[in-house]
């Protein structure tokens, strides 16, 4: 079973890459991101949540965003693995990975590190 996180920085393709690496491999694309998208398009109660910190230019707690993916993950869809996109971002939220994935008794299996030039960075957000 492949278990997958990419992680680098904003603007450095993690989404894209999560994509194709799903769908390469067969595995469920877990986008904490998109999670999000469907709560505030969708008007939940979580998505008021999530839409009151993006407001306040503030990001969404660590333990939010945990809770949100251990109920992704517990769905269990993912027969041959997954890959996280936009999970872990600090190492908070790592050790909260290491302790979902320890309980089920699944380590992680692969870490994704996207490596891109600063200015490249600068170019990709500043088209967003």
């Amino acid at each position: 079973m492949r278990k997958y996180i990419i992680i680098g920085p904003q603007g450095s393709g993690k989404g894209t890459q999560a994509r194709m690496l799903a769908k390469d491999f067969d595995l469920v694309h877990i986008s904490v991101g998109d999670i999000f998208r469907w709560h505030v398009q969708n008007r939940t109660k979580l998505g008021t949540k999530v839409q009151r910190y993006m407001r306040e230019g503030r990001l969404v707690p660590d333990e939010m965003v945990s809770d949100v993916v251990k109920w992704r993950l517990d769905i269990h869809d993912w027969r041959v693995g997954f890959v996280l996109d936009g999970f872990p971002r600090n190492l908070a939220q790592a050790r909260a990975l290491d302790q979902m994935l320890a309980e089920v008794g699944r380590p992680l299996t692969h870490v994704v590190q996207l490596d891109v030039p600063y200015a490249e960075l600068t170019r990709r957000i500043s088209g967003r």
